[in-house]
């Protein structure tokens, strides 16, 4: 964030994985899949193989008549038409089906939409992994693989798919998918018609030549390149593979999410982010790119991470005018303010999210969202004339506090009250840009004073030996560009940024270009 307004954000931990392989799945809607090279073929976590390049859609043009299914009327069981070289199974086979997990009253979610995968974002998700451990605990045997790497169309892609390992010509597995494809589709212990599948956000199942859909209740003949006589594949809808649903909680979720949308056609749709109740809209063509405008001398610097990545990303704020760079390289811009104001970045909300307000003469008006429009809290601390500071001085919330004539004073919570720590360090005509420069979780003072750079390990006043980086006249800000928990210096030339990743003088070590 700039020198004025670094807001020392608690750091988040990001964790993202991509374990299995490319999967291609046909026919999805008409939206751009990303272009990701296809991956190796994997192995579950027993080193059993798990299924590659098999068609996982509700496709049309792959299903045919409707047929019997477990959970429908007309279904014998699993020995009623066997598949080639299929055995029996004794009548007396006892087996199990899940359990709930929580207690449920009232009428299960609706039938899950569907909602196709349409974002690279094969992430484990935490209702996929219960479902897939619920399985593994009735039933037993070994778990299959959740995610996928985007070499094709499938919800293993952004993690919402399972892939039960089973064999279709097994007596013993036939009886567990029969077993447990009634309790998912058939009428639950209360007789809701697909009450589990409900209450677990099941958008499809694919089994056996046969594949049913929330959205026609039916089992219909399947033709894709995978017969899925190897495995149970499940697609599940965003709130069932976030364990939203009642079957985890307890409590009846209504509504849809409908997830990323894609905004510009031929684009994949970008990673989740967030519940997103409305349908997508229709995505147009990218619009034509607007010349940029110049940015003013004047201009203040901002560095905050807008999307709670753990990355900082830059901005640039003048008279009411933001502009802030997203890490997909398109801009937000709004007003919000006045001539004269002083931005400042925090995270106001605590969401994870880090936003813009402005002080005004010792006014501080703060936003929890990138938009214009009314402030979201107001109080009173500071003069005119005062540089306002933003950091979590104590490593555990988020403070504020002012420079003046090279006094700083600190208030280790974000609204009006006495000073708690003040501090005698630096020159008026310096510029504060305070950081957590050793990665500890608590920001502390630095200052900017021409091409010198000047940091403090804590809250007391000491001497430091300078760094160079930049040239004077240059604005300075601090920021944490490579999600590695420590801010570094940054500096604006013109419409570039630039900045290194520690507090070490010298070259910079990452740009980036910004207009208004």
């Amino acid at each position: 964030m700039s020198g004025a307004t670094r807001g020392g954000t608690l750091r988040r931990l990001l964790t993202a994985s991509a374990l299995c392989a490319g999967v291609v799945v046909s026919a999805l809607p008409a939206v751009a899949a990303p272009a990701v090279a296809p991956a190796a073929a994997s192995t579950d976590v027993d080193g059993h193989h798990v299924d590659d390049g098999h068609a996982h859609s509700h496709d049309p043009s792959l299903e045919g008549a409707v047929v019997p299914g477990p959970g429908t009327a007309g279904w014998t069981g699993p020995d009623a038409a066997p598949s080639a070289g299929r055995g029996t199974l004794s009548a007396a086979a006892a087996v199990p089906t899940p359990k709930p997990v929580q207690r449920y009253s009232g009428e299960p979610e609706e039938l899950a939409r569907y909602v196709p995968q349409i974002a690279c974002d094969p992430v484990e998700r935490v209702g996929t992994n219960r479902l897939r451990d619920l399985l593994h605990a009735t039933y037993g045997g070994y778990k299959g693989g959740t995610t996928r790497q985007c070499s094709g169309r499938s919800e293993h892609s952004d993690g919402r798919a399972y892939d039960w390992m089973l064999d279709a010509g097994d007596p013993a597995d036939a009886a567990k998918a029969d077993a447990f494809l009634t309790w998912l589709i058939g009428p639950d212990a209360q007789g809701r018609p697909s009450g589990n599948a409900r209450r677990l956000g099941i958008m499809y199942v694919i089994w056996d030549r046969k594949i049913w859909g929330s959205y026609n209740q039916t089992w219909k003949a399947y033709s894709g390149a995978s017969p899925h006589t190897d495995h149970i594949h499940i697609s599940l809808s965003w709130d069932g593979a976030l364990a939203r649903t009642s079957f985890w909680t307890g409590t009846t979720l209504t509504g849809t999410d409908y997830g990323p949308c894609v905004r510009y056609t031929g684009e994949a749709a970008p990673r989740y982010s967030g519940r997103n109740p409305s349908p997508c809209p229709t995505p147009g063509p990218r619009p034509a790119p607007v010349a940029p405008t110049p940015v003013p001398a004047g201009a203040q610097p901002l560095a905050g991470d807008w999307d709670g990545d753990g990355v900082d990303e830059v901005g640039l704020y003048l008279d009411g005018n933001v502009s802030l760079r997203r890490d997909d390289g398109s801009t937000v811009r709004y007003r919000y303010g006045q001539a004269g104001d002083v931005a400042v970045v925090g995270d106001w909300d605590g969401d994870g999210r880090e936003t813009v307000g402005v002080f005004r003469r010792g006014h501080w008006l703060l936003k929890n969202s990138l938009s214009g429009g009314s402030a979201d809290r107001a109080f009173w601390m500071g003069q005119s004339g005062d540089v306002p500071v933003v950091g979590s001085w104590d490593g555990r919330r988020l403070g504020v506090g002012l420079y003046r004539d090279g006094r700083w004073m600190l208030r280790t919570s974000v609204g009006a009250g006495p000073v708690d720590v003040s501090l005698n360090w630096g020159r008026p005509t310096d510029v504060p840009v305070p950081g957590d420069w050793d990665g500890d979780g608590a920001d502390t003072p630095g200052l900017q004073r021409g091409a010198q750079r000047f940091r403090l390990d804590s809250l007391r006043a000491a001497s430091p030996s300078p760094v160079t980086f930049g040239r004077a006249g240059m604005p300075g800000f601090s920021g944490d560009f490579d999600g590695n928990a420590r801010d570094g210096w940054g500096v604006r030339s013109g419409a570039t940024f630039l900045w290194r990743h520690d507090t070490r003088g010298g070259d910079a070590q990452g740009s980036v270009v910004l207009f208004r």
